[in-house]
């Protein structure tokens, strides 16, 4: 939540090249835990 606040303020301070790479620093976290989430169930169901 903290990182979509540094984002806003970037972008309130007209700084666009450091709100963009502040939001594809987390679009690649997000894209890291989903694809973390996936492999973990899918992991488990390959054990049964």
């Amino acid at each position: 939540m903290r990182d979509i606040f540094k984002i806003v303020h970037a972008i309130k301070q007209g700084d666009d090249e450091a709100a963009m790479d502040l939001a594809g620093d987390l679009l690649n976290l997000y894209n890291r835990l989903i694809y973390a989430l996936i492999n973990g169930i899918f992991s488990k169901d390959e054990s049964k």
